[in-house]
């Protein structure tokens, strides 16, 4: 329908018919320089609009959701000042969709196909439904079985679930309001137990409200809308990029219940709903506690997509088991102390934030700690956020004691680790996957799941040894007087070596060797020709390049130079497990075969056996011909290579 200003209202919920985007009336009157009246709107999708309220470099006072410029909308909502475009300047005129109530959207999707209907809700017994053609093309699909699905369907007093998201609902009925809108609903569709009304035009909370006490048989509620999301592979030493296909959820403009009469009323219509849906309404945690207080059975909330940074101290109800606040502003863990006090919350999903840190130093008052959860809270989604480091892995003990299952994938601490080497040096290379997953279970002593893989004995044993010889590596990589202080960053370190013994420490003291010394430069090769097994020592200087030490090799063995495949064998195991994507619990595993696994640090002679998924090889790298110096290739004073003969 098209209408002029003055059918418009601030706060008012629209859908154009041209779009079917949903907006909300945030401005009406004249823009300079143009003649007539206009609507300033603000777009769910903050990237539908094509500016921030601005208009000949002047803005306007568009009153937003938090009662700011739209600028500061757009800045607020998505967190990012980048999208201030959610503000569109259109005419009154322009045709909107015309608003339904609760009532005309369910028959208009479960019964509008039907000739007429029965008072039960039903087609007349022996009348079809008219249907329009299916055209796939130029070509007419024909349909084949659905017509019963559809008759079951238009029977509304038998729906069980009712999904009415995008049905440009604005109120519970046209013709009757109170009791009388309640007792209609209840006779049309008494046994709904799940209800989506998401993405709608809804400006009263106490709409949903009424809508709730006719439906007595009502345990999930959804006053939200899902959002499409594609998690792109971001590059190194940056974060997740998330892609959101839709954003609309509702808009309310009031959420009291002034009009709901006594507590005891409304507790009564709420309190049967176990499942609540409140994700992209853009409402904060203490309008979230107020809206929740009623539903007193409630076991089950999701407030993602709500831009909360943090909670203030109001509470949920006590009931809660399970928690979802993905896709929101928090930081650090600090921020969701309130949370604490839940004591029968057992899953907390916070992915898709941008925590990085326990707690954050900014807010954090003098004498405060890091929040300590209750031990019923066993499982924890912390993928997709912005943890860098391991210490925040180790501290996730302290803050859930009961932690038994861990979501932490696609963070940047696996996508971009800092390796110590031997030699004190830093190499930053990509964690793999195998090896990231075996360092985190590792650290946590308590998880029995990780990244939906069930952790077994034989994988949480391998996994602590191969930490407990990169603690050796560590600790051979600084001064024994720096040991106390390298040890810091490993807690586990002393119950490993009960469990395990300690690792082998092969340090080189300063004082033996001035590096600036020639025996500094010089690496022991002990050379060992295959498949005859000959074997030869003799120190070669790390500046001496390939092509050079294949002309000594040659010499050595009297073999054509670049006849020969030289390797070295490092004294390093890495884990052998699926593809590159396994860390990850949307991907499939592959692999195996045959790997080698160390008995001990000081093992030579790799024996081959036929293991499964998740063992240890020995690293081995191939010196490739080229001027690169040998020492861009074998780390550590002494080495072995391997010659073949090609």
């Amino acid at each position: 329908m098209a209408a002029d200003s003055g059918n418009f209202h601030i706060h008012q919920r629209v859908s154009f018919r041209d779009t079917n985007q949903l907006c909300t009336v945030r401005y009406i009157g004249p823009v300079e320089g143009t003649k007539g009246d206009w609507l300033g709107v603000e777009w769910d999708d903050p990237n539908r609009g094509k500016h921030s309220g601005m208009y000949g470099g002047k803005r306007l006072r568009l009153e937003g959701t938090f009662g700011v410029v739209c600028a500061n909308i757009c800045s607020y909502q998505q967190g990012n000042s980048d999208l201030a475009t959610a503000a569109s300047f259109v005419r009154p005129a322009r045709p909107t969709s015309t608003p339904l109530s609760f009532l005309e959207a369910l028959h208009k999707k479960y019964a509008s196909e039907t000739l007429g209907t029965t008072p039960t809700g039903g087609p007349p017994e022996g009348q079809k439904a008219t249907e329009a053609p299916i055209k796939w093309g130029s070509k007419v699909v024909e349909e084949v079985g659905f017509e019963k699905i559809r008759r079951q369907l238009a029977i509304l007093n038998e729906l069980r679930i009712v999904i009415l998201d995008g049905m440009s609902i604005a109120c519970v009925s046209r013709e009757m309001s109170g009791r009388d809108a309640t007792e209609q609903i209840r006779q049309t569709c008494p046994k709904i137990i799940e209800l989506d009304v998401g993405r709608n035009l809804f400006e009263q909370w106490a709409d949903i409200v009424h809508i709730c006490e006719a439906l007595d048989g009502l345990r999930s509620l959804r006053v939200k809308y899902v959002m499409t999301i594609c998690h792109r592979r971001p590059a190194r030493k940056r974060l997740p990029r998330l892609i959101s296909t839709a954003h609309s959820g509702n808009r309310f403009s009031n959420l009291t219940l002034e009009d709901r009469g006594n507590g005891e009323e409304i507790n009564k219509a709420l309190a049967h709903v176990r499942d609540l849906g409140l994700d992209n309404n853009f409402i904060s945690w203490k309008e979230i506690a107020t809206l929740t207080t009623p539903f007193i059975s409630l076991t089950s909330l999701s407030a993602s997509e709500n831009n909360l940074s943090s909670l203030s101290p109001h509470l949920v109800p006590q009931s809660l088991t399970t928690l979802t606040l993905e896709r929101n502003n928090f930081t650090s863990l600090s921020v969701l102390s309130p949370l604490a006090a839940l004591q029968n919350l057992q899953r907390l999903s916070l992915k898709s934030n941008k925590i990085r840190a326990a707690s954050d130093p900014s807010t954090f008052r003098k004498g405060e700690t890091d929040p300590k959860f209750p031990e019923a809270l066993s499982y924890v989604d912390l993928s997709y956020n912005a943890i860098g480091d391991w210490p925040f892995i180790d501290n996730l003990s302290d803050v859930f004691p009961g932690l038994t299952g861990l979501r932490v994938s696609h963070n940047p601490l696996y996508e971009d680790a800092a390796v110590v080497e031997a030699d004190g040096k830093t190499n930053p290379v990509a964690m793999g996957v195998e090896e990231g997953y075996m360092l985190t279970l590792a650290r946590l002593k308590g998880l029995k799941s990780l990244n939906f893989s069930n952790i077994t004995p034989q994988e949480r044993t391998n996994a602590e040894m191969y930490y407990l010889s990169r603690i050796g590596k560590a600790l051979a990589a600084v001064p024994e007087t720096d040991e106390p202080k390298a040890l810091l960053q490993h807690r586990r370190y002393a119950e490993l070596c009960d469990l395990y013994g300690p690792p082998v420490i092969s340090r080189v003291s300063t004082s033996e060797i001035n590096p600036n010394s020639l025996e500094a430069r010089l690496i022991n090769i002990k050379f060992r020709l295959e498949p005859s097994g000959i074997t030869k020592h003799q120190e070669i200087p790390k500046g001496v390049d390939v092509y050079r030490l294949k002309g000594i090799v040659g010499r050595m063995f009297g073999v054509r130079p670049l006849g020969t495949r030289v390797v070295w064998e490092s004294n390093e195991w890495d884990p052998v497990g699926g593809s590159e994507d396994g860390y990850d619990d949307d991907d499939e595993d592959e692999g195996g075969g045959l790997v080698e696994m160390p008995e001990s640090e000081g093992r030579e002679d790799g024996e081959k056996e036929d293991r499964e998924k998740g063992k240890w090889v020995r690293r081995e790298v191939e010196l490739e011909d080229g001027t690169r110096e040998i020492g861009f290739w074998i780390e550590g004073r002494e080495a072995t290579v391997r010659v073949e003969l090609r």
